[in-house]
């Protein structure tokens, strides 16, 4: 059938391993990982001859006819690195589903060891003197870093508002939560990274009983509130009243009594709606709460109309101006 070669003290089919390992690995082996099983170079050169490997970089190989798959250019990256890399930065965003990312393009690794960060055909490395192991995890196959680790990492190669973003659905996702990050800021923080800063600050804005948003529309509200806008942002999913319940209300600031409920043009329409709509409002009033409704389509088409709505609102509030908005 082939080739035979001494692994581990018994002797082994060469077709077998390297099959084990492309099963698990998309089709890609690194031919430092048939090194370490006791393969001699000369064997896996004469499966190239033959046709049934191709050379895909100087350090990885490929089953030839192997079916591709979206993580195979992932593998192929992690297995190009230095051994012990992980898929880490937007790329390791891009596998755990958070939006905004791609997984097909600018690949980037981490590297457990001392270094600075290098450009090679496949991704780019970035080495980490004192990567926490316990945040590298495998993933549909894949080496990865954490959830949580993504995210300091993202924050040394992005804007932080995009970052926060990406933290806001990891954490609706539940894949990590403000605690873990945390933790995982106070290990951190002595190294003195890239990212550091705006992760502390990320967490500083988000507070003790933060409720990540909910939803691409409560993203895209929350997002355009914070220091760039003047505006405090806004607690969201608030609940009102107390012992005595009177409803949760989609964004409260916590300075004054007042509050935004974004309306979806779908469900708040008709008349029964708005009825319905008017006497919830009246009861939160009662209660000591005012509230502005804005519509879902200006939050994600006319965004500055929101903005402006919201500032009038909030003067109001404070005495600014005399009468309330509409």
């Amino acid at each position: 059938m082939g080739e035979s070669v001494w692994l581990y003290g018994g002797v082994a089919n060469l077709r077998d391993v390297v099959r084990e390992l492309a099963t698990s690995q998309h089709g890609f082996v690194a031919t430092r990982q048939l090194v370490d099983r006791g393969v001699q170079k000369h064997v896996w050169e004469r499966m190239i001859t033959a046709g049934e490997l191709e050379r895909v970089t100087r350090r990885v190989v490929r089953v030839r006819g192997a079916p591709r798959v979206e993580e195979g250019t992932a593998m192929l990256a992690v297995l190009d690195a230095p051994e012990q890399a992980a898929l880490s930065h937007t790329s390791a965003a891009a596998l755990w589903g958070l939006p905004g990312f791609r997984l097909d393009r600018d690949l980037h690794v981490v590297v457990p060891a001392r270094g600075a960060p290098a450009r090679r055909p496949t991704a780019r490395v970035h080495f980490h003197d004192g990567l926490p192991q316990d945040h590298i995890v495998e993933y549909r196959g894949l080496r990865v870093t954490s959830p949580v680790l993504t995210m300091f990492h993202l924050a040394a190669v992005c804007h932080q508002d995009r970052v926060a973003v990406a933290f806001d659905r990891a954490w609706t996702d539940n894949l990590l939560s403000g605690a873990s990050a945390l933790r995982l800021l106070d290990r951190l923080a002595a190294s003195g990274r890239n990212g550091i800063s705006s992760m502390r600050a990320i967490l500083e804005v988000r507070g003790p009983g933060y409720v990540p948003p909910a939803s691409h529309l409560e993203h895209r509200f929350n997002a355009l509130f914070g220091p760039r806008s003047g505006i405090p942002v806004l607690r969201r999913q608030v609940d009102i009243g107390g012992e005595h319940w009177v409803g949760r209300v989609d964004f409260v600031w916590d300075d004054i009594p007042g509050g935004v409920e974004v309306q979806s043009e779908r469900f708040h329409t008709a008349l029964v709606d708005r009825d319905r709509d008017a006497l919830r409002a009246a009861k939160l009033e009662e209660a000591g709460l005012s509230l502005l409704a804005v519509w879902d389509s200006d939050v994600f088409h006319r965004p500055w109309l929101v903005v402006d709505q919201v500032r009038r609102f909030r003067w109001w509030l404070q005495g600014v101006i005399p009468d309330r908005p509409g």
